[in-house]
């Protein structure tokens, strides 16, 4: 609460408010729907994503003269870069983990979560 007040400080109007926030989730929609339909997601990409999409939108604000809307065009492929690594250089959940969850949520991702969704205790 204290950051976004102060944020607001800084503020002129109401569309750099929303930039922002375009700005500060640039790259992060990618991970969270892939979540869904990708077995090897969890919540480490995810939070990478987000720290490199504000510490990116942080950096860019600061020391670069890149304005809005071509700061998406940096912050989205380094966020996706960032959170991609993060998948592939962090363990996966515990085979019984995504057992689980695909048993409770049942998602529709199709080849994503296909092996997961073969397991034979599954079938309930």
């Amino acid at each position: 609460m204290l950051i976004s007040g102060a944020v607001t400080c800084f503020l002129e109007n109401v569309r750099q408010a929303w930039e922002f926030v375009l700005e500060y989730d640039a790259g992060v929609g990618l991970v969270l729907i892939l979540r869904w339909y990708w077995w090897r997601i969890n919540a480490t990409p995810e939070i990478a994503a987000l720290l490199a999409a504000g510490l990116g939108c942080l950096g860019i604000r600061l020391f670069s003269p890149i304005s809005f809307p071509d700061s998406l065009l940096c912050l989205v492929p380094c966020t996706t870069l960032v959170w991609f690594n993060a998948t592939w250089l962090t363990p996966a959940e515990p085979i019984s983990h995504l057992i689980n969850c695909f048993r409770r949520v049942r998602p529709s991702g199709g080849a994503g979560w296909q092996p997961y969704s073969l397991e034979p205790d599954l079938i309930s």
